[in-house]
């Protein structure tokens, strides 16, 4: 019984499919929205510092560092020490690369001048240290802090140290360029890649608009540089400045490298927080000036993702949770959810480990967890409104549901609809057990496929019938297969022509079976017996085809029932005519023997007679009306107007003796015309019996018009006009009954004009009257245009 799932298979209401739509596209557009703004701001940072945190990569070994820290000062005494000490550091580092003097010293030694030029000296002499600057930027105007003359002349280039504090006070970036707009100064990394000769074709970083530049035109900013730190402070090989001064630490340290000079002890302030520490764990000025000369040396630039690019990875994040919800399943559809936001942190790490780019990752990780929640609570509503739609549709279209409850028991709404629609669908199971229930008493077999044309339901008969040969898919509504090809059963058991013995199986009875309009095709089962097969198409409520209903009559108790009939015609036509013919024989020679019979028994002989000639009448039209019903009709092509002119000539006699002409008329265009397939013997029975009735009741000096003549539609008619009283209009209803008679004053059964009413349904055609009281009547035998030969 398939077609009773047919109503949870439609389609919910077009509303949630709406509002399905509604929230794809306010996802996607919140999703670049969000993607184009950067995400979230600080949370989106935290994350992208957690991931920064974890990228730690190898060190550039040719970078050190000579720490100021808090054992040196142990050692040499308070800062500011002596210059001398400078002086006399740089001399042991002659065979560096270069140097980087992170120290500001712009005011001179007051208490030891020499000192100041002998650091000038020691400069000179080694011609590769860069000192820097100090720069400082205050509404627009740059204040700047150079060193002494006599050591800024002596140091191979001068370059500044500013560092970059975000919003939330960490360091992440530096400007590589930074000063007065007409001369801007370099960073000491650059600075230090520049005296060693191995300064970079184009400065890397991001290139600044000229409102990002600056808020003044005296002002220079540029080429911002991501910093990926290498790791905590400390990364960076250190050496104590009292060490390397007491000449403990080997030449061969810093031979051939980048030495960084400054200060790392905590209590000269020269430390800032960053992302890789936090801000509880401060990294020196000068660990910050390595990382930004690691970076420029070998290329580890880190780019902060565009706008367009996190917008293209939010959206992408949406579209796949909007994928995953929509074709999986809701447990499913959590776990996908799982995975997309670990799927999103990782391409965050692996698009920043591989590829140096740093997305912000919170917009698609936000809209991947609130997704998961509106599209529930989406479905959510979809589903009540489905439940109650389909419980609705359930109670209106059957009357034995109508009285189904709205809601069930349950804590909530959808406990409620889900208790409800649970019910109905109980309610729709007993409806199944009653109609499967009602096909196994029916006495015929009645076969129901699918569209596939797999047998899904057989009554009792069909399995009693058909036995272990029929193999059901019982599981209605699920197209698994399992149910036997209802062409493969019918084509194994039955034959569509022929007997068992033939054995001929020809397919074009079965082939019909599954033909979009009703067949009827005669089987013969492997017995012998012959079977009445129907084919009737199942369609759902858009008019799809469903499947077929097939039932197997066996005609055998019909066949039966015939010959019961063509017995009891044999009686009437021979053992009911036999004693009336010798009624009829025994007056006749009564008569004849006694010829002096008086009148009284003369009107009682001829009253027998007359009785006995009804009988036989009555029989002969019994027999020709059964045998007219029942009988196979013998068609062949036939002249209907030389039939005409037999029946009529045949009246010839009976018409002379009643003083009327018939007239024999034809109105065809052309003789072939009047050639059409037709049972002669029937079709010559029923004109005689409407020229019969025209003699009897339509008695007229204008006589009898009997015409054959073709209408526009292409039928042919066979009309017999008589020109008598007529007929009442009241009466015409009851003349094609079996019993019905024209005229009151007659005896009779009134057989005549059913015969022609059989006749006319037994050619596809109809019997028309036509008749007025006082206008006579006119009695129309319409058959069917011939098409291609046939009626």
């Amino acid at each position: 019984m398939p077609g009773r799932f047919a109503a949870f298979n439609r389609p919910a209401h077009s509303s949630p499919h709406a509002a399905r739509w509604l929230l794809i596209a306010v996802s996607l557009l919140l999703a670049l929205a969000l993607g184009w703004i950067n995400g979230l701001g600080r949370l989106d940072q935290s994350l992208m510092d957690s991931s920064a945190s974890r990228q730690q990569r190898a060190i550039d070994p040719d970078i050190v560092i000579i720490a100021i820290d808090d054992a040196s000062i142990a050692k040499l005494g308070r800062w500011p020490w002596p210059r001398h000490y400078h002086a006399d550091l740089l001399e042991r580092l002659q065979h560096a690369r270069a140097v980087g003097l992170d120290l500001v010293l712009s005011e001179a030694d007051a208490h030891h001048p020499a000192n100041d030029q002998a650091l000038s000296q020691a400069m000179r002499q080694h011609g590769r240290v860069v000192m820097p600057v100090f720069l400082a930027n205050q509404g627009g105007l740059g204040q700047l802090t150079l060193p002494l003359p006599s050591l800024a002349g002596s140091a191979a280039q001068l370059a500044h140290i500013n560092t970059e504090l975000d919003r939330d006070g960490l360091v992440r970036s530096v400007y590589l360029q930074e000063g007065h707009a007409a001369t801007p100064w370099p960073h000491l990394a650059l600075s230090l890649l520049n005296v060693a000769g191995e300064a970079p074709a184009s400065l890397p970083g991001q290139a600044l608009s000229s409102e990002q530049r600056g808020n003044s035109k005296l002002w220079l900013r540029d080429h911002a540089l991501q910093l990926p730190l290498a790791g905590p402070a400390g990364t960076y090989p250190r050496y104590s400045y009292a060490d390397v001064l007491a000449g403990k630490i080997a030449p061969s340290a810093w031979q051939g490298k980048y030495v960084l000079i400054g200060a790392t002890a905590a209590g000269l302030g020269d430390a800032y927080p960053t992302a890789m520490t936090g801000p509880q764990a401060l990294m020196p000025g000068v660990e910050l000036i390595a990382n930004t000369l690691d970076t420029l040396r070998n290329r580890h630039p880190l780019r902060r993702a565009q706008a367009w690019e996190n917008a293209a990875f939010s959206v992408v994040a949406t579209v796949l949770a909007l994928l995953a919800l929509q074709y999986l399943r809701p447990r499913q559809a959590l776990l996908a959810m799982v995975l997309l936001l670990a799927l999103v942190l990782a391409a965050c790490e692996l698009m920043l480990s591989r590829w140096h780019i740093q997305l912000a990752p919170m917009a698609a990780l936000l809209m991947v967890i609130l997704l998961y929640p509106l599209w529930s609570w989406l479905r959510m509503e979809a589903t009540l409104r489905y439940f109650a739609q389909q419980l609705d549709h359930i109670r209106r279209e059957d009357p034995l549901l109508a009285s189904l409850p709205h809601e069930g028991a349950g804590l909530d709404m959808l406990d409620k609809k889900m208790a409800a629609l649970s019910h109905a669908v109980e309610q729709l199971a007993h409806l199944r057990r009653f109609v499967r229930d009602s096909l196994d008493q029916l006495a015929d077999c009645v076969l129901v496929c699918d569209a596939q044309g797999r047998i899904i339901l057989a009554n009792l008969a069909a399995r009693h019938e058909l036995g272990d040969g029929l193999h059901v898919n019982l599981n209605i509504g699920l197209a698994d297969g399992s149910g036997q090809p209802l062409r493969e059963l019918l084509a194994s058991q039955f034959l569509s022509q022929g007997t068992a013995t033939q054995q001929s199986t020809q397919p074009d009875a079965l082939a019909h079976i599954f033909a979009t309009q009703a067949t009827t095709a005669r089987v013969y089962d492997q017995r012998g017996r012959e079977l009445l097969l129907k084919s009737v198409p199942r369609h759902d409520q858009a008019g799809k085809p469903m499947g077929w209903i097939v039932s197997l009559i066996d005609l055998s108790l019909i066949q039966a029932a015939q010959r019961q009939r063509d017995e009891a015609l044999d009686f009437l036509s021979h053992d009911m005519r036999s004693p009336q013919s010798a009624i009829l024989a025994l007056l006749t020679l009564h008569q004849s023997a006694h010829p002096e019979l008086d009148a009284a028994q003369t009107m009682l002989f001829a009253r027998i007679r007359n009785h006995a000639q009804r009988t036989l009448q009555l029989a002969d039209d019994f027999v020709q009306l059964a045998r007219a019903s029942a009988a196979p009709l013998n068609i062949e092509q036939i002249d209907l107007y030389d039939l005409l002119c037999e029946t009529v000539d045949q009246f010839w006699e009976k018409a002379q003796l009643a003083g009327i002409n018939i007239n024999a008329i034809c109105q065809l265009d052309n003789d072939g015309q009047a050639i059409y397939p037709a049972d002669r013997q029937l079709l010559a029975r029923a004109l005689g019996n409407l020229i019969e009735n025209a003699l009897k009741y339509g008695h007229s000096p204008r006589g009898i018009d009997c015409s054959i003549s073709r209408q526009h539609s292409g039928d042919i008619v066979l009309a017999v006009q008589d020109y008598g009283v007529g007929l009442d209009p009241a009466r015409r209803d009851t003349l094609l009954a079996r019993f019905g008679q024209l005229g009151k004053t007659q005896n009779g059964v009134g057989l005549g004009l059913a015969l022609v009413h059989t006749v006319a349904e037994r050619h596809h055609g109809q019997l028309s009257i036509d008749a007025q009281p006082g206008s006579g009547a006119c009695f129309s035998l319409v058959l069917p245009a011939v098409i291609d030969g046939n009626a």
